[in-house]
């Protein structure tokens, strides 16, 4: 690869020949800068995907000049990032003299005085947040009629670009720097939750990494905290929508973006953390971790499963409980059981024996090798969620496991569809059916005592694909991706009964 003479007009890096986008910071340039989202230098997002219904191809606001002065504040020295979403400057604060990464919200990429408030009422609140993982608000406001975010300029790397520099020299991310990085995030995203808010666009391009992460380090800023609430995105038109990046987004925020809560952060992460681990996200019928990499523990598998339930009640339910999960894996530990509401209680299997965690939990490797060799990982869980020494019998909580035989019949959802099925004795099933609106399709798929996944086909194609969580004897909350729109649905299969009737 020869370097041309050309310099990147967003952070100055040198550009091989032909360059389309930037190694450095990721931005578009010459003709690729026409047609594609565009990243800053910061980390912070200002267009949404390419090739979305709805998207906006250049930010609606006028484009300021250097040493131009926003608010009486903040003195323009250059554009680091434009797009859909708005217009994102290195400013210099006129008082203290700091730079700052200064983002104009756009006109339409708001919509409303109401949304514009929104915007403002979040900013103000996650101005509140002060830890050394998230990005620091400095100032929220109107300039004109724009929403206008000042906040702390980070020279660093988005994850994505990181991670995609490792995957195009064919260097896996090692799985105690993934645990390091997810960590951090963990960190920042509980000091944003005790505060009361939540992320809802948690992705790799919104975080940001200061320097090269190690086994024993990762610096990294989570940056657009409640953006994703108070704007429109390619996958929503306003408040109260789908907001935010559809392939991180946990189902139920795709439905409404205000039922999100902390867990939906946490599925998010889920997916970023796979994502570190395999270089693709898991879509469909997704392989574990560990069956890709000998580094992997089991351990780190269950975890990242339970983070992407489909119920939301399932998964973790704070960051604090995901830390304290993701330190006991990366250790080799493996929850027993963990009960919600009132107090919580885990006990822990360690080599076929049952552990309560009433002390430090130790590195329970038992050898030199895996990521427990890392003393990082040595941390005491109860300082991140709180334990009391009693032991759950796993069989007083989870819903019995019918044989594979009770699933034969008809399996029903709330919108009205239908389908026969007969499921094999090593769980593989087949049938036919139709949807609520009448479509005839046929279903295949396999499950577990837990889990299943599932396809939809219409004329030999399959054209849907899912994937669902027992949640007692004879349902199945799912959630499923449609090939040929692009869009992503949820609900409950119902197994030989209605909706609404009890289990057979």
């Amino acid at each position: 690869m020869t370097m041309s003479s050309e310099k990147c007009p967003s952070c100055g890096a040198a550009l091989p020949d032909a360059a389309r986008f930037c190694v450095e910071c990721g931005v578009a340039i010459g003709a690729a800068a026409s047609v594609s989202a565009v990243h800053t230098v910061s980390g912070l997002e200002t267009a949404p995907p390419q090739n979305l219904p709805g998207q906006q191809e250049a930010a609606d606001t006028a484009m300021l000049k250097p040493g131009d002065v926003v608010a009486g504040k903040f003195e323009i020295e250059r554009v680091i990032g434009q797009g859909g979403m708005g217009v994102v400057y290195k400013a210099k604060e006129l008082v203290s003299g700091q730079s700052a990464a200064l983002k104009i919200i756009g006109q339409n990429s708001t919509g409303s005085e109401r949304a514009v408030q929104r915007l403002i009422d979040e900013g103000t609140t996650t101005r509140g947040i002060s830890h050394p993982n998230v990005v620091q608000i400095y100032d929220i406001g109107l300039y004109g009629s724009q929403p206008y975010i000042a906040m702390e300029y980070i020279d660093g790397k988005p994850l994505h670009i990181w991670r995609g520099e490792k995957m195009a020299n064919g260097e896996p991310v090692p799985i105690q720097v993934a645990g390091q990085i997810v960590k951090e995030i963990l960190n920042g995203l509980e000091a944003a939750h005790d505060v009361g808010v939540i992320h809802r666009d948690l992705k790799p391009e919104n975080i940001m990494l200061l320097d090269e992460p190690t086994t024993t380090l990762a610096r990294i800023k989570i940056v657009d905290f409640g953006i994703a609430l108070a704007t429109k995105t390619a996958t929503g038109s306003g408040t109260g929508t789908g907001l935010g990046t559809q392939m991180y987004m946990a189902p139920e925020q795709i439905r409404n973006a205000d039922a999100a809560n902390a867990s939906a952060d946490l599925y998010s992460l889920s997916k970023i953390f796979y994502e570190l681990i395999i270089g693709v996200l898991p879509m469909g019928h997704w392989q574990p971790p560990s069956s890709g990499r000998a580094d992997v523990l089991p351990q780190v598998d269950a975890l990242i499963e339970k983070g992407l339930s489909v119920n939301r009640d399932s998964r973790p339910q704070s960051a604090a409980e995901y830390k304290a999960a993701l330190i006991a894996a990366m250790n080799g530990v493996v929850p027993k059981k963990q009960v919600r509401g009132g107090s919580n209680k885990t006990a822990l299997m360690v080599g076929g024996a049952v552990v309560a965690m009433i002390a430090t939990v130790a590195v329970f490797s038992g050898g030199s090798t895996g990521p427990a060799d890392d003393p990082n990982w040595g941390e005491d869980v109860r300082e991140h969620v709180a334990i009391d020494d009693d032991i759950i019998d796993e069989s007083d909580l989870s819903p019995p496991s019918p044989s594979f035989a009770y699933y034969n019949g008809v399996w029903v959802d709330q919108s009205g569809g239908a389908f026969r099925v007969n499921v094999s004795g090593n769980g593989e099933f087949s049938g036919t059916g139709a949807f609520g609106d009448g479509t005839n399709v046929t279903i295949a798929g396999r499950m577990d005592n837990r889990n299943l996944v599932f396809s939809f086909g219409l004329n030999g194609q399959v054209f849907v694909a899912g994937e669902g969580e027992r949640t007692d004897q004879c349902h199945f909350s799912f959630e499923a991706e449609n090939f040929i729109t692009g869009r992503y649905a949820s609900g409950v299969f119902h197994v030989n009964h209605q909706p609404g009737e009890p289990c057979p």
